[in-house]
């Protein structure tokens, strides 16, 4: 028997034979590293992931489907037939098996179990690539950081040596950390702005995809987010500078007012106000890619949506810290280990920028006529029209 393109696949690879086979390497990881308990757990993890998968005979994405039908890691399904005209759609049909979420305004759990669904259908854009990007980060930095520290320390023992150990080696000392400092902040910079802004792209157009029940295929996705790319930078960069003057005018008010009380009075004053105008602007990335804005008319579109809906944006806000806050409290106790926190945080960045997506589509769906738009796509795609 062959598979869509013709060709019998070596090897049929499912979801579920993966996820065995990360049970099996991780147990091998508890059994030859110090690390057990960490491997252990994650055994688990995948040990419920690989049950969910064969409970819910899950298949592999159509992007990831292609790419391992391309080498016959699996078998590739054939397109479904287009309806004749006039025939009721076949429920095979459907490029997904059920709605992401329904076509109402929705409820807190609603728009986080949602979120969650269109991560786990297009988990190759929306969380391998932050991992990948986070997985790099953290090792350039490690390795600028080792290099900095290995200079810093041949520049101490050489003052040591010439009997320069007071005065001059503490300057050194300090003008090393402060230039180990910059370089990281520019790294960051360098780094964060330009990948935060392919991540949200790439969120907007895949959980857009998935609401409207078409296929998201990572090579599409990732061409389409790179036309809106330079948009989204800019756009990321003013908000980072919005949300980042306070603290510039903390530092100076501290300067200032030499005064402790003051200080922290103003910080609070600060901190509620970086809330605030988070919330309000937090969805101009997304009206900048959905509906082709520029940057200052997608803040402004961004305020419109949500200055009549703060305290339901505050209550989501808030049920998002009551379900991280106790995974972060684990992978504090768990220890540090680089893979074990970009895995748990690329998989939270993209659960959250795909909440951000859904909370602009429930207030879409609530102030304006966006759930006919959106079911009406649904049915269309779903049909194969």
């Amino acid at each position: 028997m062959t598979d869509a393109a013709g060709t019998a696949p070596v090897i049929d690879i499912q979801p579920v034979t993966a996820l065995v086979a990360g049970v099996v390497l991780a147990v091998i990881g508890a059994v030859v590293s110090d690390a057990t308990l960490l491997w252990l757990l994650a055994a688990l993890g995948i040990a419920v992931g690989a049950w969910f998968a064969y409970s819910q005979k899950a298949k592999w994405p159509s992007d990831v489907e292609q790419l391992l039908g391309r080498y016959r890691l699996t078998r590739v399904q054939a397109a479904s037939p287009q309806p004749a005209h006039g025939s009721q759609p076949s429920s095979a049909s459907a490029t997904t098996d059920e709605q992401v979420i329904p076509f109402r305004g929705m409820t807190f759990p609603e728009i986080i179990t949602g979120s969650v669904k269109v991560v786990l259908r297009s988990w190759p854009s929306l969380l391998g690539i932050p991992i990948v990007i986070l997985v790099g980060f953290v090792l350039v930095l490690y390795v600028v950081l080792m290099v900095m520290m290995q200079v810093m320390f041949a520049a101490s023992t050489s003052m040591v040596g010439n009997g320069f150990v007071s005065t001059s080696s503490t300057v050194a000392t300090i003008g090393g950390l402060f230039a180990m400092l910059a370089v990281m902040y520019v790294l960051a910079i360098a780094v964060a702005f330009p990948a935060d802004a392919l991540l949200i792209a790439l969120s907007v157009l895949a959980t857009d995809r998935a609401v409207r029940g078409v296929p998201v295929r990572l090579g599409e996705v990732f061409a389409e987010a790179r036309q809106r790319m330079f948009a989204v930078f800019r756009l990321t960069a003013a908000l980072y500078l919005i949300l980042f003057t306070p603290d510039v005018l903390l530092v100076a008010v501290g300067v200032a007012a030499r005064n402790a009380g003051v200080v922290m009075v103003f910080a609070l004053l600060m901190t509620v106000a970086i809330f605030v105008v988070g919330i309000l602007l937090s969805l101009a990335p997304i009206v900048l890619m959905k509906e082709g804005l520029g940057v200052a008319a997608s803040f402004r579109r961004s305020v419109e949506l949500t200055k009549s809906a703060w305290p339901r944006l505050l209550g989501i806000h808030a049920l998002w810290f009551v379900v991280v806050f106790p995974l972060a409290l684990l992978v504090s106790a768990l220890g540090f280990s680089i893979i074990l926190w970009a895995v748990i945080l690329g998989a939270l960045i993209a659960v959250f920028r795909c909440m951000q997506v859904l909370i602009y589509t429930d207030l879409r769906m609530r102030q304006e006529n966006y759930a006919a738009e959106l079911s009406a796509d649904w049915e269309r795609n779903a049909s194969g029209a």
